[in-house]
């Protein structure tokens, strides 16, 4: 007859450990293998195409990756930009206390629609004066797509970018003589980090998944274990 203390089987052997260990460590060696198929097949997947066309996260890495390149005194006018147009577009802001921004900034400042002989100054007197605050908002949103540095890093130059550089039928990214070495580089390294988090994901679902069954084979099999040496 076997004893059992706490679900133990006791013997001269130290090594000998209970059921629930058993299930536990089942249940943990399921979770580690699962992770790693399910990291390595995450990675090896390319998920930053869907239907043989980059997809919008991939777009939008990439746009962060150029905004990211630029040098300092041109990133400074990139976040000028952004808060403007942040600001722009949040209802509750006073669209005619934001003509001090565009004036800090050469990009907006050279955004602006001039009128034959007319100055920047004078080109923002007329346009603050209107009455009509639609007109307005509408006139400072237009402006964004005439500012020089937002069309090197927004979605577009990003999505141009992407097709110069995306071989349809390889489905993969293949450097057009147009593009530089460093542009290229962005364009991996938004690949790799859509792949790198598809394969932590991945290796999230497969250690739950291979996890849960190293725990119900474990508790299942050491149950039975248990049973016929009783």
């Amino acid at each position: 007859m076997v004893n059992s203390v706490s679900g133990a089987r006791v013997s001269g052997n130290s090594n000998v450990i209970t059921v629930r260990q058993r299930t536990i460590q089942d249940g943990r060696n399921g979770a580690l293998i699962g992770a790693g198929i399910g990291a390595v097949g995450g990675f090896a997947r390319k998920s930053w195409i869907n239907n043989n066309e980059p997809t919008d996260t991939f777009v939008k890495k990439v746009s962060s990756g150029l905004e990211k390149s630029l040098k300092p005194e041109d990133k400074v006018e990139v976040d000028k930009i952004n808060d403007f147009f942040s600001a722009v577009m949040e209802p509750t802001t006073d669209l005619s206390t934001l003509r001090p921004t565009i004036e800090d900034s050469k990009e907006l400042t050279g955004a602006l629609k001039l009128q034959e002989n007319e100055n920047p100054s004078q080109a923002l007197d007329r346009i603050f004066d209107d009455a009509n605050s639609e007109n307005l908002k509408s006139t400072l949103k237009n402006m964004q797509d005439q500012t020089k540095i937002d069309k090197t890093v927004n979605l577009k130059a990003s999505k141009a970018l992407i097709q110069d550089n995306f071989d349809h039928t390889a489905g993969s990214l293949l450097k057009s003589e147009s593009t530089s070495d460093a542009t290229f580089k962005i364009l991996k390294n938004a690949a790799k980090k859509i792949r790198v988090q598809t394969a932590v994901a991945h290796a999230i679902v497969g250690s739950v998944i291979l996890g849960t069954i190293g725990l119900l084979v474990g508790a299942t099999s050491n149950k039975s274990e248990e049973s016929s040496t009783k």
